[in-house]
């Protein structure tokens, strides 16, 4: 799969939470609640609460908030470990329901009054727990944190700078521009100019403009690629060797950016994907329109122009 973020959780990244402390007490306090959730609901649904004293009634009873985030946090676990991206859900909903173990006052006094506990003792279990937490996870990361803060530096990046510097002052501010959505969105917010694709929003129609403004990384004639420039009204294209060139991570051949064009225009790759994909593809001589159009030769340069140069960007004018 080339997006990694629709992998299952990688055993490294459990192993990160695990050394954390966040795991460990994750699931600590969500088997304590859970158990308690459950007893709740067969005393509820038996109307056993109905003739207990009054004041003991399941410790879950009145904790709706803390039994929907327990809840949550379950779904939202199974949907982490099966699909990675879905950790931005989790963690969060770990964090919450691990602090809540170790800090909630109302859960601290509801399990003192399950185990008859005096309420000093009470306070002091609650709170020896918070100190000793506290300092086991200071000696487990404090030292990487300040480590990772020592590594911090300044934002430098030059040539990205000189092209936004660039399209600020040598283009028109109704210019129009094509290139990754990545660079577009930088493109849209620093210097305001018109993008053709938009990075911000999912639908049918954008799905198809991208396609369309990835030729520039396929295999297409400099006269193809211009008609869609045309017909997108785009006035520069921005290319990026970092994509045209890019070469393939291993176990992931096939998912660069240019291939992943290459593919959905029916065009075999450099390398071979098997039998079973490789005969519904067909063979092409036409080059690739990013690394031709450099060297500048007529076919081209009567498409397109070179406005503006660095090591990292590429901007031609459409003509």
């Amino acid at each position: 799969m080339c997006n990694g973020s629709f992998i299952f959780l990688p055993w490294e990244v459990i192993m990160n939470i695990v050394w954390t402390l966040l795991l460990p007490t994750y699931l600590l306090v969500l088997s304590v609640c859970v158990l308690l959730l459950i007893v709740g609901v067969i005393q509820k649904w038996s109307r056993v609460s109905e003739i207990e004293e009054k004041g003991s009634e399941p410790l879950m009873y009145e904790r709706a908030d803390l039994s929907y985030i327990v809840v949550q946090s379950v779904l939202y676990g199974v949907m982490a470990l099966t699909t990675r991206r879905f950790i931005f859900l989790w963690s969060p909903s770990m964090c919450v329901l691990a602090g809540a173990g170790v800090c909630d006052t109302r859960l601290w006094n509801g399990i003192s009054k399950k185990l008859r506990w005096t309420k000093t003792m009470g306070v002091c279990v609650q709170y020896g727990t918070i100190v000793v937490f506290m300092a086991v996870l200071s000696y487990l990361c404090l030292p990487s944190l300040l480590e990772d803060l020592e590594k911090l530096r300044e934002f430098w990046d030059p040539d990205t700078v000189e092209l936004m510097t660039w399209i600020s002052n040598s283009t028109a501010p109704t210019a129009s521009f094509a290139g990754s959505m990545q660079l577009l969105a930088g493109v849209k917010l620093c210097t305001g100019r018109h993008i053709t694709n938009h990075p911000h929003y999912e639908n049918e129609w954008l799905r198809k403009r991208t396609l369309q403004v990835g030729q520039i990384y396929g295999r297409r004639s400099p006269k193809e690629v211009h008609d869609v420039m045309i017909s997108i009204d785009a006035n520069y294209i921005i290319l990026e060797d970092s994509i045209c060139l890019a070469r393939a991570r291993p176990g992931q051949e096939g998912c660069r950016f240019p291939d992943l064009i290459d593919l959905s225009n029916g065009h075999r790759l450099d390398i071979s994907l098997g039998d079973v994909y490789d005969k519904d593809l067909t063979h092409t001589k036409v080059p690739r329109f990013c690394d031709e159009v450099r060297h500048g030769e007529q076919q081209y340069s009567q498409f397109f122009k070179l406005a503006m140069e660095n090591p990292t960007f590429r901007v031609y004018e459409v003509a």
